[in-house]
């Protein structure tokens, strides 16, 4: 994964913030049934799912360290699997919100749906 630079490099607190704590919001409608972050989706630590799944969905992040906190937003009968490449994952539930654990091999549960 890649890191971006900050417009001033001298700020290394940006970078910590952006590879920390950044946001993402990503609509699932119509994105199928396997979605690859991009490096930069994937660097931010709070993932928001929303939109409504026509099929179960895996997200898949690298295999890199990381804690993802994530809130399952969507809608339909569908499951939503945040996993790794060769990983197993772990199903957020609908409406829910956990703490995930990336060890570099597969998506932990740090704590159950909130």
């Amino acid at each position: 994964m890649s890191i971006k630079m900050p417009a001033n490099p001298a700020e290394p607190q940006t970078i910590f913030n952006d590879v920390t704590m950044g946001f993402l919001v990503k609509d699932l409608t119509g994105l199928g049934s396997l979605v690859a972050l991009t490096d930069v989706e994937a660097q931010q630590a709070v993932h928001v799912y929303s939109g409504s799944l026509a099929v179960n969905t895996e997200i898949v992040v690298p295999s890199e360290s990381k804690i993802y906190f994530v809130a399952n937003a969507t809608t339909g009968a569908f499951t939503l699997t945040i996993k790794t490449g060769a990983g197993t994952g772990i199903i957020v539930g609908q409406g829910n919100n956990a703490i995930l654990v990336c060890d570099a091999v597969d998506v932990l549960r740090f704590t159950p749906d909130i």
